[in-house]
């Protein structure tokens, strides 16, 4: 039996482009669309206007770079407005879904029809992802989460293994206990652990933070994390694509949680148990099998994993795992040559509280000039 996912994957001929149903049969995203493009051009409307006060319109590449970012800010804002949509219509998020498939929103950019230049657009899951702050518990983030901490060291163990270097994987994560904790009279976990005192000892010094972890970018100011290990080498990735940091509020009940439906199979590797690692890339192959132009297999069934192959007398721990998320990266970049210009917005999606409807709030928005 064919499983059409929900959204609906149907099809229409688009030049070698498949249309999506919500194109060719609603009008609601475009709506959203269109609403989100005027007001990124009055915005930019207004932009000009202050440079013309300011003197600095008549030169080209002041009016190029306020263009692009009106270009980079309606990619984030259609990113949104997809996002919106298809939270309107399915309960899961999946790789099988517009926001995930890279022709789909390449046919959606279409609609905002540039006069010159274009947008590459996408949207990352980051409830896929090791979600760095899940890894200590309690009040203080005083305890390490047991099952949480199997899964990093797991995770961290391969990745160093991957770029062929000799580092201790349990120091790393005593560092990053103790980065995180707080109220514990500087007590220092484990052999490679980390307080104030070590950190302000360093050539260019800083306090230990005592804190969750704002942003992934901290995890390279703590003891015994290099940066090849955060970034990779040589066409080896490192851990940066594959970790977030978030908090709880907002997350549904799913902090911590990895969503199958859409992680990497690095991630894939240590939801598994250790003994079924390998299946971790037929998973992810299961995930994307098609007959024609609809997806194959059902992922809104939250057993979907025990039909892949070598997987159906394993059962994923229920308090680890998720089937949806409301954290997303939405990264546009907008190209005027030989200019570009890139944003990547951090967004939650939640309900507003009167009217109920859905929306996407920015928890942080980057500007890469």
């Amino acid at each position: 039996m064919v499983y059409r996912p929900k959204p609906a994957f149907r099809t229409e001929p688009f030049g070698s482009v498949a249309l999506p149903a919500i194109l060719s049969s609603q009008r609601g995203l475009v709506l959203l669309i269109t609403l989100a493009v005027i007001s990124v051009l009055l915005a930019l409307t207004f932009s000009l206007n202050r440079n013309v006060i300011r003197g600095y319109s008549s030169t080209r590449a002041v009016e190029s770079r306020a263009v692009l970012d009106a270009m980079a800010e309606s990619g984030i804002r259609l990113g949104m407005a997809v996002l919106i949509r298809d939270k309107a219509e399915s309960e899961i998020d999946s790789v099988q879904e517009c926001w995930a498939d890279e022709a789909c929103l390449k046919s959606l950019v279409r609609l905002l029809d540039f006069e010159s230049g274009g947008i590459d657009l996408s949207i990352e899951d980051e409830q896929g992802k090791l979600d760095v702050n899940a890894l200590v518990t309690g009040m203080n983030g005083t305890h390490f989460h047991p099952v949480a901490y199997t899964m990093w060291s797991r995770f961290l163990g391969e990745r160093i293994r991957a770029l062929d270097m000799d580092v201790d994987a349990e120091g790393i994560l005593d560092a990053l206990k103790d980065w995180m904790d707080s109220e514990d009279d500087n007590r220092i976990t484990g052999a490679g652990g980390a307080e104030s005192d070590w950190y302000m000892h360093l050539p260019q010094p800083y306090p230990c933070k005592n804190a969750p972890v704002d942003d992934i970018g901290e995890l390279l100011r703590i003891r015994g994390m290099q940066p090849t290990i955060f970034y990779g080498k040589s066409g080896v990735d490192g851990i940066r694509p594959f970790v977030t940091a978030s908090s709880p509020k907002g997350a549904s009940g799913r902090f911590g949680r990895i969503n199958i439906n859409t992680a990497k199979v690095e991630v894939l590797r240590v939801v598994l148990p250790e003994t079924r690692v390998e299946r971790a890339e037929q998973m992810a192959a299961y995930r994307m099998e098609r007959s024609s132009n609809a997806f194959v297999h059902d992922l809104s069934d939250p057993l979907w994993y025990k039909r892949v192959p070598g997987l159906g007398d394993v059962t994923l721990p229920p308090d680890r795992i998720a089937y949806a998320s409301d954290r997303f990266s939405i990264t546009a970049t907008a190209r005027l040559d030989p200019l570009s210009r890139r944003i990547t917005a951090r967004v939650l999606r939640e309900k507003q509280g009167g009217s109920g409807t859905w929306q996407c709030r920015v928890l942080s928005w980057e500007l890469d000039r």
